[in-house]
């Protein structure tokens, strides 16, 4: 087993099945579309009057908006906490290997982060190693649309009057504008990857499976090169 990192050969065998999991929601959910098309359209070829006709036109209304996007958008931001969790657990474990120690003192209470940063911190102080810049800058806007997922939902809340606070303008259904209760650079994050939509009295955030699919590049990438760059102490 000379030469080989089991750290990364772990980590990588795991981001493996998360590209497998999301291989499988994406197959799972277009065969549930297709048989929502195909019972729609057995009913719909039955002789029914007018009246039943709009009531089932609005039962499957109903089921292709969930199987087009409401399903996919409740498993991929559950993936999207579950990829920072991933990353944030490894960051720490790699600390913990690397058996890095800080002496601080009573009122050095900065140094007691949690999670992606306390891990950052004692790389930096324990080591002498900063994490690649643009590898940071993406993970914590990761962090900082995780924290939007678990602390607010799938939804940005909105208001026809400015608010105080943190907002971004905003026109809904290219036409009426308000004021979006998210902090900007968020709101940026999220729209430079296209995944604000607006479904009709609700602005949702819905993130694509290329977008997770680039979340585990960036695992690997990431800890490619911390692996590469931070050895175990003996």
């Amino acid at each position: 087993m000379a030469g080989i990192d089991i750290r990364k050969l772990l980590t990588d065998y795991e981001l493996d099945q998360m590209s497998r999991y999301l291989e499988l929601v994406q197959e799972s959910l277009h065969c549930n579309y297709e048989q929502v098309e195909v019972r729609y359209h057995e009913d719909m070829a039955r002789e029914m009057g007018e009246a039943e006709a709009e009531l089932l036109e609005d039962q499957y209304t109903d089921e292709y908006i969930e199987a087009s996007q409401e399903l996919p958008q409740l498993l991929l931001l559950s993936f999207v906490v579950t990829w920072y969790s991933f990353v944030e657990q490894k960051l720490l474990d790699l600390c913990e290997g690397l058996k890095l120690r800080m002496t601080v003192g009573p009122k050095d209470g900065e140094y007691f982060d949690k999670g992606i940063r306390r891990a950052r911190k004692f790389l930096l102080k324990g080591r002498g190693y900063e994490i690649n810049s643009d590898h940071w800058r993406e993970i914590t806007e990761v962090g900082r649309f995780r924290n939007q997922i678990v602390h607010e939902g799938k939804r940005l809340s909105w208001s026809y009057l400015q608010p105080e606070g943190k907002f971004v303008r905003f026109i809904m259904g290219g036409e009426i504008n308000v004021f979006l209760l998210v902090e900007p650079a968020l709101f940026n994050y999220l729209q430079k990857r296209g995944m604000i939509k607006t479904t009709g009295p609700f602005v949702e955030i819905i993130p694509s499976f290329d977008y997770c699919k680039s979340l585990i590049k960036l695992g690997r990438d990431l800890f490619g090169k911390l692996y590469a760059d931070l050895k175990p102490t003996k």
